[in-house]
């Protein structure tokens, strides 16, 4: 400890963790941790939140490149979600914030359960100019017990600032 407080002026704590099943966990301020899942494909992400003081997982929500598209925050895209190889379902993936540099940021409505989901495939139409989905969610399960106790625990999420810790 003498050490750590001799050789170090500054210490920052933060939230930033990649599971075996390539699940990242990370801190969004300090009342929320964040799953993270990209797709096969690397251009869309799947995040999960869980805020505090519940710790429940909720709110999924996608990021994914315009393609050739030009959707406006509020637009409703229409989708087919299979979860497993089961039943395809049709959701509406609603445009909550377009980012600086072109992302969609898109809340689902109305999906099936994704809690033990392996592989969820997100689908558009032929007309739709969004690229379809494919993320491998192998793991979500033991990444949610994780983010649990994390989010029940004292651990403060948001990197604090810079403290001066010489004695």
């Amino acid at each position: 400890i003498l050490l750590l407080a001799v050789s170090s002026s500054s210490l920052s704590a933060g939230l930033d963790i990649r599971t075996i099943d390539n699940w990242g966990i990370d801190s969004w301020g300090n009342e929320s941790i964040m799953m993270q899942k990209t797709s096969d494909s690397t251009h869309s992400n799947l995040y999960i939140e869980m805020p505090r003081p519940f710790c429940i997982c909720t709110d999924p929500i996608i990021t994914t490149p315009p393609g050739n598209s030009n959707y406006n925050i509020g637009d409703k895209v229409e989708a087919t979600m299979t979860i497993d190889n089961y039943k395809p379902k049709k959701i509406l993936l609603h445009v909550k914030s377009i980012f600086e540099d072109g992302e969609y940021l898109l809340k689902p409505q109305y999906y099936p359960s994704l809690r033990y989901a392996e592989i969820i495939k997100i689908k558009f139409a032929q007309n739709v100019s969004l690229d379809d989905m494919l993320f491998n969610t192998k793991g979500m399960s033991n990444a949610m017990k994780q983010s649990e106790k994390i989010c029940l625990s004292g651990y403060d999420l948001e990197e604090s600032g810079i403290e001066d810790v010489r004695i």
